[in-house]
């Protein structure tokens, strides 16, 4: 099992991606986390519970439409919060995914 802990919009650069769009800056997340899971040999359909924070919870919907872009089949268990503030300033969500990852990974 692995977990993607805390995923937000930070480019590499530490600059916000997306400011001020919720739906731009969920798909960089779960972009991430696709490349996170592909470099051990999982998939989106791996995630098993996803854990996520909002500053606005009226974003939700926004980002459960780009998650099922992302998801597909795959409904996991989801817990979703709104909080007053994130790590920066900028940060519209917080997302953490769980997944059962294969152990029989080429090496």
């Amino acid at each position: 099992m692995g977990t993607a802990a805390g995923q937000v919009a930070g480019n590499p650069d530490a600059s916000i991606h997306a400011p001020g769009d919720p739906d731009r800056q969920a798909v960089y997340i779960f972009e991430c986390m696709r490349e996170a899971l592909a470099g051990v040999g999982a998939t989106m359909a791996d995630i098993v519970e996803i854990n996520s924070y909002h500053k606005d919870p009226r974003s939700l919907p926004g980002v459960l439409s780009v998650a099922r872009e992302y998801l597909g089949e795959n409904s996991p268990a989801w817990t979703a919060a709104a909080v007053p503030g994130l790590w920066m300033e900028g940060y519209l969500h917080e997302i953490a995914a769980t997944a059962i990852v294969p152990d029989d990974l080429p090496a």
